[in-house]
């Protein structure tokens, strides 16, 4: 994934955690309009911020296969090389779903696509 798409997934994430926050927020509960506009925003932020915590977590399940992938242990490496290969699949998946929602999000809100 390359440098500008992760920023934006981070800016992304960012913005959901404070969403999510005044959500919480008694003020912004009394203030249907304000409450409204933020649940909406929130619901539009949080499946792609769900992809990419999931992206993130794999690519920290990645880093530990492939130090099982060094290992001594020849049982251990071929485990480590079965799982290597099912993670990279996934890392693909979820990067191309990201890339998309990156996409499309972006054309919802009218900025140009970080590609």
């Amino acid at each position: 994934m390359n440098k500008s798409i992760r920023q934006k997934l981070e800016s992304t994430s960012d913005r959901f955690e404070e969403v999510s926050n005044l959500l919480a927020d008694p003020e912004i509960i009394a203030q249907k309009k304000k409450f409204r506009d933020l649940s909406k925003e929130y619901a539009r932020l949080n499946p792609i911020v769900s992809i990419f915590k999931e992206y993130q977590s794999l690519l920290s399940d990645i880093k530990t296969v492939d130090e099982m992938t060094k290992d001594n242990d020849h049982s251990i490496v071929e485990m480590g090389e079965e799982e290597w290969a099912i993670q990279q699949e996934s890392l693909t998946r979820l990067n191309s779903i990201l890339l998309d929602g990156t996409v499309q999000q972006s054309k919802v809100i009218g900025h140009q696509p970080y590609v």
